[in-house]
């Protein structure tokens, strides 16, 4: 199976959210984040890819296209994106797994990065630090 990383920047602290593309360049920012135009047809990993729910990868490549997909196809922990929305928490210790992907509650008020956050609406870093309690929101 062929695994793209996904690497997440963390700005420097700005005084108002972006609101637009700040990273037309391929630059990871929470601007992107919800966006759902593909902007990455060629399988460059970026934001705008977020939410995107046609599975454009059947063979196991990993893409935003999978987002949102609810079935799950790693049930021995191998980290797919047909986990990812799954709601069930399969590491209440902390340890990073795909079925807390979508997961509402905040694990992690003080900013410990878990998977608990992902999805959360509530933007906890107005001042442009990135959490995941940003993740999903649109």
């Amino acid at each position: 199976m062929k695994f793209t990383i996904i690497t997440i920047f963390a700005g420097a602290a700005l005084a108002a959210p972006i609101i637009s593309d700040a990273s037309a360049a391929g630059v990871v920012t929470w601007a992107d984040v919800g966006k759902r135009e593909d902007a990455s047809a060629q399988g460059v990993v970026t934001w705008a890819d977020v939410g995107k729910r046609e599975d454009a990868s059947a063979q196991g490549v990993v893409t935003w296209a999978d987002v949102g997909k609810r079935e799950d196809a790693s049930a021995q922990g191998v980290v797919t994106w047909a986990d990812v929305g799954k709601r069930e928490d399969a590491s209440a210790q902390g340890v990073v797994t795909w079925a807390d992907v979508g997961k509402r509650e905040d694990a992690s008020a003080q900013g410990v990065v878990t998977w608990a956050d992902v999805g959360k609406r509530e933007d906890a870093s107005a001042q442009g630090v990135v959490t995941w309690a940003d993740v999903g929101k649109r």
